[in-house]
């Protein structure tokens, strides 16, 4: 973690910013011409050196409002609101420092093992849904509307980055400064790789661990939020929706994507399959999933050579395929939606600019809408949402 995301982060109970104490950190190296192109030529280098200078791999972050503790390990803040009892081998080992309410649960406690699983058996050398990385920075590029030109210096947020690629690839290929942001513990492997992704620019690269519906993120700080293949697992989409909103700056762009409504014939038995599935611990159902593979592929080249297509999954492993399955199966929750369901989500905050981007080759499964807030957009909500969640329909 860098001083640097004490600007973006804050307390997911109270709102307030944080004082930090820090355990264990090393010295980050800091290549002035990258520092030039995300910064500015004119970004005073002290301050560069401050804020970014110095990597934090353990330490605590203590809410200035309630006193409310959070650790830093691995590098990356682990802002959830269980933190107390998730890591408690950590409050143990630097002295028991009065960790927050441990009543305190997450808004969803099964999607959080279930993608922590699922990001844990990912490699880095697969594609993800079945796309090389070159190409998911192509397709950001069209998603958010921008060009490559206009990104330099902006800040953007990867709101459920899951492994963290993406993240480090779009702040490596475009210069901007990326926070990935994922309720998982995969956050901790993503920090630990980005480098490779990144390149020079992985001092630029920031990872947290929290949860959309309990947001840890500052109000109107983001150029660009970016959320692929997220809220619609959340048990309140909307409000996941708002946190994002919350967190762009006026005149910022705004991206989801989220399951589209299938046919009858392929929804129903989804929901009927998924009633079962998800009441599976994951680790029994990532082996039904691994062992599934020739089944779903069998089925997925018959609909396909029904339809007259070419299915994606040519080329891909049978862990890559497995994923998907998994992905499909086992989160609790998975709401879809008609274009023009999501479409209102942006009129009801006031953005403009708004742009149905679904890509050509995820049209079928997905849909893809960015737009822009404006000055005058329907303001924050004026307090932190609480713990309970009023229930999104399906």
């Amino acid at each position: 973690m860098k001083r640097r995301l004490l600007d973006i982060i804050r307390c997911p109970i109270d709102g307030s910013a944080f004082d930090l104490t820090v355990y264990k950190s090393r010295p980050e190296e800091l290549d002035p011409q990258k520092c030039a192109l995300v910064l500015g030529e004119s970004a005073d280098k002290s301050k560069i050196e401050a804020l970014y200078g110095e990597e934090i791999l353990e330490g605590l972050l203590v809410s200035r409002r309630s006193g409310h503790v959070y650790p830093i390990i691995d590098g990356v803040p682990r802002l959830i609101v269980d933190a107390a009892n998730t890591y408690h081998g950590f409050f143990a080992y630097y002295g028991n420092l009065a960790p927050q309410d441990a009543e305190a649960r997450l808004s969803d406690e099964r999607s959080p093992a279930s993608f922590g699983l699922q990001w844990e058996n990912y490699r880095f050398e697969d594609r993800t849904w079945f796309k090389d990385l070159k190409l998911r920075e192509r397709e950001f590029l069209y998603s958010m509307a921008v060009t490559k030109e206009a990104l330099p210096g902006s800040l953007l947020l990867d709101a459920g980055c899951g492994h963290g690629t993406l993240t480090a690839a779009i702040s490596g290929a475009y210069g901007v400064e990326a926070v990935g942001l994922d309720f998982t513990g995969a956050v901790g492997r993503a920090q630990a790789n980005r480098a490779k992704f990144a390149g020079g620019y992985a001092p630029f690269v920031h990872y947290v661990q929290g949860d959309l519906l309990q947001s840890p993120l500052a109000r109107e700080v983001f150029d660009l939020v970016h959320s692929s293949g997220v809220i619609h697992h959340t048990p309140d989409p909307r409000h996941a929706f708002q946190s994002l909103f919350d967190a762009t700056r006026p005149d910022g762009r705004v991206y989801v994507q989220v399951y589209r409504k299938r046919e009858a014939w392929v929804g129903v038995p989804n929901r009927l399959i998924r009633s079962v599935t998800t009441r599976i611990p994951p680790n029994w159902l990532w082996a039904l999933c691994v062992c599934g593979v020739p089944i779903h592929t069998a089925l997925v080249h018959l609909v396909a050579a029904l339809r007259g297509e070419r299915p994606m999954l040519a080329r891909c492993t049978r862990r890559e395929r497995a994923l998907s399955l998994f992905d499909n199966y086992s989160p609790r929750y998975q709401f879809r939606y008609r274009p023009q369901e999501i479409k209102r989500f942006f009129a009801d905050m006031g953005m403009e600019e708004v742009q149905d981007t679904t890509l050509a080759n995820e049209a079928r499964h997905m849909i893809a809408f960015v737009g822009v807030k404006t000055a005058d957009a329907i303001p924050a909500a004026a307090s932190r949402p609480t713990t309970e969640r009023t229930p999104a329909v399906a």
